[in-house]
């Protein structure tokens, strides 16, 4: 049962956030509280470690994943797709925007963007990772170097999509304007 307030409407955008909405017995997280969990509380960019252990096949599949593309060895990573497979970058006008089907994910989509990086970069951290049915999601952050000695540190949302013990979709959500400017793609 969902149980929301109304009686913020027309309030201002922090009390709006702080609005108390229930749904399944979740309420929301204070965005200052987010920024504590995902960083130090000196400097919220600093990574706290965190190890996200899987709670099932499917996640462990995709803690391998992660594993395997944070080596860099793309001929590994091919273990994980079958011809249908398909991942999905949700950005729009940069490289590597649409839908990568087979093993053009590796080929066309991959192998172009990790030579942007220094090998072996960018690195993925798991911070969290929930799953229902064939569904994993999950939260991390990629950091390395670029080619050009640059800092890359950008967030990010994945949502598979699972089956026989192999990846059928993916569709990736990061932050495409820090990536756009970081290369000079804008």
């Amino acid at each position: 049962m969902n149980t929301c307030s109304t009686a913020t409407h027309g309030a201002s955008p922090a009390a709006r956030a702080t609005s108390r909405c229930t749904r399944a017995g979740r309420y929301p997280i204070s965005r200052r509280h987010r920024m504590r969990r995902a960083g130090s509380a000196n400097h919220p960019r600093e990574r706290m470690p965190m190890t996200v252990t899987a709670a099932n096949a499917n996640e462990q599949l995709v803690l391998d994943f992660f594993e395997v593309l944070s080596s860099g060895d793309l001929e590994k990573l091919r273990t994980f797709y079958h011809e249908h497979s398909v991942w999905e970058p949700k950005v729009k006008e940069i490289a590597g925007a649409g839908k990568h089907i087979g093993m053009d994910i590796i080929d066309k989509f991959l192998a172009p963007v990790r030579g942007m990086f220094e090998p072996g970069d960018p690195k993925v951290h798991v911070q969290t990772m929930f799953s229902a049915g064939p569904f994993v999601c999950v939260e991390s952050n990629s950091t390395g170097k670029t080619m050009d000695g640059l800092v890359y540190d950008n967030d990010y949302c994945w949502v598979f999509e699972v089956s026989n013990g192999k990846i059928d979709a993916m569709r990736e959500y990061m932050d495409s304007h820090y990536t756009a400017k970081l290369f000079g793609m804008n």
